[in-house]
């Protein structure tokens, strides 16, 4: 597993676990990952298969 990272939400105590792998990265500047944000602390990972 590569990086760790969080991007915050107005919520705390429970967060999303977006775990990302398969050619890509977890990039907390993503539409995506903003977007589920906005409901709730997103933590990531990105998991390296190789």
């Amino acid at each position: 597993m590569y990086g760790q990272s969080r991007v915050l939400g107005e919520n705390e105590g429970v967060s999303i676990f977006y775990c990302h792998g398969w050619g890509s990265h977890f990039d907390p500047s993503k539409n995506k990952i903003r977007n589920l944000a906005k409901m709730r602390p997103v933590d990531g990972i990105t998991v390296d298969y190789t």
